[in-house]
């Protein structure tokens, strides 16, 4: 069965995480951005950047989801206030403001609160690095929004 929906690495990800082990340098992944594919789903193999962004916020978090396989777990969130357009592709941005990944997402519209069905939605994305250690895991306690379960298990 193959993977319809996955992340790849940009060029300037590969470069950014060669740097880091190279220099002892963790990379900041810092923002996150959406778009709607241009109308059609995307293939993140060789993409650089996002076809068509609609949508860029700091992270709410970026933690480690699988210490094993070393698999990173990046999570931005969208206000109810945001929206009128269809999720179809995701990129992870440093710093810097360099797209490091880019990432297909299952088709998902996005509706306004001035629609009437306005959600809070939160898109995840699971990065698979050679070292965790390679990766600053930052967050601002200011903005990180938790889940009843998540407050519970604190």
């Amino acid at each position: 069965m193959s993977t319809a929906f996955y992340t790849k690495l940009t060029a300037a990800g590969v470069n950014a995480m060669t740097r880091a082990v190279m220099n002892n340098e963790p990379i900041s992944i810092t923002e996150m951005a959406v778009g709607d594919g241009g109308g059609n789903n995307i293939n993140p193999d060789g993409m650089q950047g996002l076809v068509n962004e609609v949508y860029r916020a700091p992270l709410n978090r970026l933690v480690i989801a699988d210490l094993d396989r070393n698999v990173i777990r990046a999570e931005m969130l969208m206000m109810p206030q945001v929206g009128g357009w269809w999720l179809r592709e995701a990129a992870l941005f440093d710093d810097r403001g360099i797209c490091l990944a880019v990432a297909s997402l299952p088709p998902s519209y996005k509706p306004l609160l001035e629609q009437g069905a306005g959600r809070m939605s939160t898109v995840n994305i699971y990065i698979t690095v050679n070292n965790i250690a390679d990766v600053q895991l930052i967050t601002d306690p200011a903005i990180i929004l938790a889940t009843i379960t998540e407050v519970d298990k604190a």
